[in-house]
């Protein structure tokens, strides 16, 4: 237990005089689509970060299967980050834009079954450690993105619904989408400090 706490709130790893960094991120555990990858721009000190993060994931059954479709999600945000208590442990606040689609692709009507755009609040906490220099290693453990506005929103295919049960599942999965909190668990990330 004291390594775990030595672990989270460690202070010496993270002190620096570089302001610009650099790095690769990947959420192993992502809603809706897992295994999210991206990049960050980081500028900040050692008690305050701002970031620009862009992050990916989709799912597509490609030329194999005459495109029969594909699902992605991806996200910009604007955050800060803090290292008010320690100097790897951090929380993070900020702003995201959203955009999470669904497509059947050629084999059905090569059309987007719905396209929902959102802002979202962000809120996490995570550990951020500086190796060999500058070289950073971070894990957010958890980060929650709770939808704030519908941007906007193609669902246009609900249209294309005859069957009142297809209709309903359909608005109902269009509803979580764009309203339900996302969440990401293990967000790892690595990279370099200018």
């Amino acid at each position: 237990m004291k390594l775990i706490f030595f672990f989270i709130f460690s202070t010496s790893l993270f002190a620096s005089e570089s302001r610009f960094g650099a790095l690769i991120s990947y959420s192993l555990y992502d809603m809706w689509l897992p295994a999210k990858y991206g990049g960050i721009l980081s500028y900040g000190t050692d008690k305050r970060n701002y970031e620009l993060a862009y992050e990916k994931s989709s799912i597509g059954f490609g030329s194999l299967l005459d495109n029969i479709g594909s699902v992605s999600d991806e996200r910009l945000h604007l955050t800060t980050r803090s290292f008010k208590y320690s100097n790897s442990f951090n929380y993070q606040y900020g702003i995201s834009y959203n955009r999470f689609a669904v497509n059947l692709g050629k084999a059905f009507v090569n059309t987007d079954v719905f396209e929902a755009r959102t802002l979202d609040l962000v809120w996490g906490i995570g550990n951020r450690w500086k190796i060999k220099s500058n070289i950073e290693i971070g894990v957010d453990w958890l980060r929650v993105f709770y939808p704030v506005k519908v941007l906007s929103l193609n669902d246009k295919a609900l249209d294309n619904v005859s069957n009142k049960e297809d209709k309903e599942d359909l608005e109902n999965v269009i509803n979580l989408v764009t309203n339900i909190p996302k969440f990401t668990i293990f967000h790892f990330e690595v990279g370099y400090r200018f």
